[in-house]
């Protein structure tokens, strides 16, 4: 994977200066895209007024890389650089900064910034790099990145001068012709503005749905809409699962509609509002998640009944693999055994592939399990969860594959345990996952407790999210609210040795957090025990 990465962005590095044509048309590209996207998540602007943002946003993004191809660098290696250091200690306004100053002196040096495009293509490749594998993560990460961009520049450098037609085009693209530009821009946004109200017009109608419960749902949905809209299928978490399985984990699914029908759909639908041409679907809404996502934050009865299902056969579950848990046993056996028990336990499927992770691999959040033979005096470490009538559960426990913890495990594991509780003994309607200005939030009181124990405030994730029709479900980033469920999940990694993660998924109540996922102690002497009386 790293001499893949290291050829990439070598490649990187030589052509992309010279090829500026195609940085110019992926910026063009890059505006309209991301309109698009905001339009899906948070907005209801009526199709028309849609399609016509999105068709000037397309020509204006098309007439600008014309005027200025000469110095398409300039925008061209800031986002590189703004975009590419690496997060770790890296504040926004830093990232900013630098991708400013290296424009500022590329500039000076060059005014046809040339240097400018070859250091933003340097920066990418520098992270492809980094992003490659856990070896250049840590401490060091930015001096990292940094000579990594700085060898990519002179390798760069040496191989154009040994192959002078490699050498960077100091012109930039040839212009295309007014004449022509208006042509094609003048087609190309009215065939945008034309595809969004296609879009409303032909798309096929909301079936309806199975049971009563999902038709108050959707009943719920048209009181908030005047004119109906369009239920998008979105990207979907899983697209970042480069262990699963796209049949199981679809990168697009339409979890709007199936919340509205009961349905496993994952198509584009209108819900609409009388006749489509005359003041219904074509003035309707072109997204409805906006309206959708704080209903979907609320669960009825009937989902927190499917919710606690799912909690509850995977704390089951979980159970019944800990007999497994012993030196030599496989990583990749406790995963298959923990996808069987679900379904012995009523759940139909994994909701994400199970992360079951021993020893030194467990140091990187969320890594990639299933993988390792277990060793005595490793932890292991069990995030896993599972689908009841496609409600998701999530919980992670921490085990010692000997049986016992160690002095400095235990320590660790109860202050992890610590954070756990602290962050719950505040949650409850109005409170706050994550801060926002001077307000408290559960992920300080977390960050708090671990500090008072001994251990960083920073643990390399969230302390928790949603969990709905997804395991990582829609969240408006409110505070909490009554009927909403959460994970809280505080963790502490020691590159190289081990890592713990303690998760529990919780219902928020009118005065307080209730765990779905009940059975199941946390803390190490109840850990031991569970594990000496599997033995016998």
């Amino acid at each position: 994977m790293i001499v893949l990465a290291a050829i990439s962005a070598l490649a990187i590095a030589v052509w992309g200066p010279r090829h500026r044509l195609g940085f110019v048309l992926l910026l063009s590209s890059a505006a309209p895209l991301t309109v698009f996207v905001a339009l899906l998540f948070a907005g209801n602007l009526p199709l028309p007024v849609a399609g016509l943002l999105l068709a000037l946003t397309m020509a204006v993004a098309l007439i600008v890389a014309r005027a200025i191809p000469r110095v398409v660098a300039v925008p061209f290696v800031f986002l590189a650089l703004v975009t590419a250091v690496p997060d770790l200690d890296s504040a926004v306004v830093h990232r900013i900064a630098l991708g400013a100053l290296f424009v500022a002196v590329c500039a000076l040096v060059r005014l046809r910034f040339d240097l400018a495009m070859r250091a933003g293509c340097a920066a990418f490749g520098a992270q492809l790099v980094v992003r490659s594998s856990d070896v250049f993560s840590g401490g060091h990460a930015r001096l990292t990145w940094e000579l990594i961009v700085a060898a990519l520049l002179a390798c760069a450098f040496l191989v154009t001068r040994l192959a002078p037609a490699l050498e960077a085009t100091r012109s930039g693209p040839s212009p295309t012709s007014w004449p022509v530009l208006r042509a094609n821009v003048g087609m190309g946004a009215f065939g945008v503005f034309l595809a969004v109200l296609f879009c409303g017009l032909f798309a096929p109608s909301l079936p309806p749905p199975l049971t009563p419960v999902d038709g108050a749902r959707l009943q719920k949905l048209r009181e908030k809409t005047s004119q109906g809209g369009l239920v998008w299928m979105l990207p979907s978490e899983s697209i970042t699962w480069d262990d699963a399985s796209r049949d199981e984990f679809p990168w697009l699914d339409n979890l709007d509609a199936r919340w509205l029908t009961g349905r496993p759909l994952t198509g584009l639908y209108h819900v609409g509002r009388g006749d489509r041409l005359s003041g219904g679907l074509l003035w309707g809404a072109f997204s409805l998640h906006h309206e959708i996502r704080p209903l979907r934050m609320v669960k009825d009865q009937d989902e927190l009944v499917q919710l606690r299902m799912a909690a509850q056969a995977t704390v089951e579950a979980v159970r019944d693999v800990v007999p497994l848990i012993v030196p030599g046993a496989s990583e990749d056996a406790i995963a298959k055994a923990l996808s069987e028990n679900f379904k012995r336990h009523g759940c139909e499927a994994d909701s994400f592939p199970p992360l079951v992770i021993s020893g030194a691999e467990a140091a990187e959040p969320h890594g990639t399990g299933a993988r390792g033979v277990l060793k005595a005096g490793d932890l292991l470490v069990m995030d896993v969860g599972c689908y009841r009538h496609h409600y998701a559960s999530d919980f992670t426990r921490t085990f010692p594959v000997s049986g016992t913890f160690t002095p400095e495990q235990k320590k660790d594991v109860e202050a992890v345990l610590a954070a756990q509780q602290a962050a719950l003994a505040a949650c409850k309607p109005g409170a706050l996952m994550f801060s926002r200005g001077k307000e408290p939030s559960l992920s300080q009181l977390a960050a708090d407790a671990l500090e008072a124990r001994g251990l960083p405030r920073s643990y390399g994730h969230g302390l928790g999210h949603t969990v709905g029709l997804f395991v990582h479900d829609v969240d408006d980033s409110k505070p909490f609210v009554a009927g909403s469920v959460y994970t809280i999940e505080p963790g502490h990694y020691v590159k190289g040795r081990f890592g713990i993660r303690i998760e529990d998924t919780y219902l928020v109540r009118e005065k307080d957090c209730a765990a779905l996922t009940e059975g199941m102690p946390a803390d190490p002497a109840s850990i031991e025990a569970l594990m000496a009386a599997s033995k016998k």
